[in-house]
């Protein structure tokens, strides 16, 4: 990240805006949407990096996001909720996807899919231990 002095963009909240329709969709299109969200936000902050420590602490970010969402006004609240079995599924499928798209499987780790279940661990814990819960 780098600091610029100045506004680079503004928001305006009216009563058009898609996140104020969010509430009236379902939990499929509300996951959906949230998944796309953190794809695109650690697409955008993989173009900064280039090393593999760098990539794989952005995606852990990245799927702790996807399963926490933010602590403040997250309007997904429910998707903290779920189960760690089904945490873990979603980081697995998540960061597999993002480690292939990224080629970061040929910076120096292990499988992709072993990686992926590491941080999945890593985060939920085997059972309900871990950082996330």
């Amino acid at each position: 990240m780098v600091r610029v002095p100045g506004t680079l963009y503004r928001k305006r909240y009216h009563a058009g805006n898609t996140h104020t329709v969010w509430p009236t969709w379902d939990r499929s299109r509300q996951a959906r949407a949230w998944r796309v969200h953190c794809r695109d936000m650690l697409r955008v902050a993989l173009e900064t990096v280039a090393g593999p420590v760098e990539r794989r602490l952005l995606l852990l970010a990245a799927a702790i996001r996807l399963v926490q969402g933010h602590e403040a006004a997250f309007p997904f609240a429910w998707l903290r909720t779920r189960s760690a079995e089904e945490k873990r599924a979603e980081i697995c499928s998540f960061v597999a996807e993002e480690w292939e798209r990224a080629g970061s499987a040929e910076l120096g780790f292990r499988s992709v899919q072993e990686e992926a279940s590491a941080i999945a661990r890593e985060l939920v814990g085997e059972g309900e231990r871990g950082r996330l819960r």
